[in-house]
């Protein structure tokens, strides 16, 4: 379970490998400028102006290991607001935009969310009300229960992913020709004279 104390969502390491289930080096090392997040099928598309690593996005925010909700405004708003580029679920996502680091609006240290997907601040209870967030209190992903979420998927198999998009760079056309000179001028170096005109008899 990676709920909000999870030190891996603020710091590089914690790691595991193909196949099983937790965070990948992706992470920590591949650096973009669009991310995709997908819960249980459901997708919404992050296009920053800028290129990161998802920790560091995380960070540059101001969350780390030692974050705790104090019910600031910072923390009633969020540590950060991002819109989404695009969603394919309201359900899943029900706000245009991405906060991180928000918290419940009452000053428990630990209810509070790495990445929110709803407007406000879960209504006091991120893991009570089944908030649709991430890196939340208690849980990854605390908005399993919520009506078109994860349809027909058991809690345990709602899968919480987030991809980094890289792009390839497509090759330079190839330069164009240097332009030949005549073969004349190559053969004399010079341009040719004109011959003088004969007279008409």
């Amino acid at each position: 379970m990676h709920a909000n104390t999870f030190p891996g969502w603020f710091t590089e390491g914690h790691t595991v490998d193909l196949p099983r289930s937790g965070k990948y080096d992706a992470y920590d090392a591949v650096s973009a400028s669009v991310f995709r997040f997908v819960i249980g099928g459901a997708t919404a598309v992050l296009t920053l102006q800028y290129e990161t690593t998802m920790v560091d996005f995380v960070r540059n925010a101001g969350l780390s290991t030692s974050s705790r909700n104090i019910a600031s405004t910072i923390w009633s708003n969020g540590h950060g607001s991002f819109p989404w580029e695009s969603r394919n679920s309201n359900s899943v996502f029900p706000s245009a935009t991405l906060r991180l680091g928000v918290g419940d609006g009452a000053g428990e240290p630990e209810d509070w969310a790495v990445f929110m997907f709803e407007a406000g601040n879960g209504n006091g209870d991120f893991n009570g009300f089944n908030v649709r967030a991430v890196g939340s209190e208690q849980k990854t992903f605390s908005g399993w229960a919520q009506p078109g979420v994860c349809v027909n998927i058991a809690e345990a198999a709602c899968t919480v992913e987030i991809y980094a998009e890289v792009f390839a760079t497509p090759p330079k056309p190839p330069s164009p020709p240097a332009p030949q000179p005549s073969l004349q001028a190559a053969a004399t170096g010079r341009a040719p004279r004109r011959t003088k005109k004969q007279k008409r008899a």
